[in-house]
């Protein structure tokens, strides 16, 4: 019973795939594990309900294989970690991997800003830099928020949260409910369409030495 069961579920993804078919609950595939959600994800087009259920779970997927990612919560700002810190900016989707941008961290008393010299981004204008907000806690807990279009269509920027922590040297964050310029409307609207639905935004730093 259960592999007919099973079976229903994959005929409806192919179903998804080929076009819309009506609303489905994504609840329908809370009993499949992590990495058949993730099998799933490295398709060209990966279903919505996959696709919610990988982000209600929290975890990243890469080449059909899932990562929880862990968020540690950020206690008050220290100044443990004060310096300058040079950063790659890249993303991640079902396209592959992109660089997008480099920039220079300062960190003083726990706050994280980004330096004048150094910034680059192939995405949006130079100025989005100047939205950076970052903390970092004495365990070395990363939280931070930069305004930003991270990928070369005309589509809406957005406050993207990112978390991380000192040991990785990497803080990541998503792009998602893309939002495209209609001609139409003269506005940005929802893309249910878009592909890839979402993008994950990193961050990899490391310290540098004078």
């Amino acid at each position: 019973m259960k592999s007919i069961i099973q079976i229903n579920k994959i005929l409806i993804l192919v179903l998804l795939l080929i076009g819309p078919v009506g609303s489905l609950s994504a609840a329908l595939f809370d009993d499949w594990t992590d990495n058949q959600l993730c099998e799933w994800m490295d398709q060209a087009i990966p279903p919505a309900p996959i696709n919610s259920q990988v982000m209600k779970r929290n975890i990243t997927c890469s080449k059909g294989i899932a990562t929880v990612r862990i968020v540690k919560k950020v206690g008050e700002a220290a100044n443990s970690y004060d310096g300058a810190y040079a950063c790659i900016l890249r993303t991640e989707s079902a396209v592959g991997q992109e660089n997008i941008g480099t920039a220079q961290f300062i960190i003083k008393d726990g706050k994280i800003s980004i330096a004048r010299k150094y910034r680059y981004l192939m995405t949006s204008a130079i100025s989005s830099y100047d939205t950076f907000e970052g903390v970092i806690d004495k365990d070395g807990n990363i939280k931070a928020s930069f305004e930003l279009n991270p990928i070369m269509h005309m589509v809406e920027p957005k406050n993207i949260k990112l978390s991380g922590d000192i040991d990785s040297l990497q803080i990541r964050g998503r792009f998602d409910n893309i939002k495209s310029w209609n001609n139409n409307t003269k506005g940005y609207e929802l893309d249910e369409n878009f592909y890839p639905s979402f993008y994950d935004v990193i961050i990899d730093f490391k310290k540098e030495n004078y």
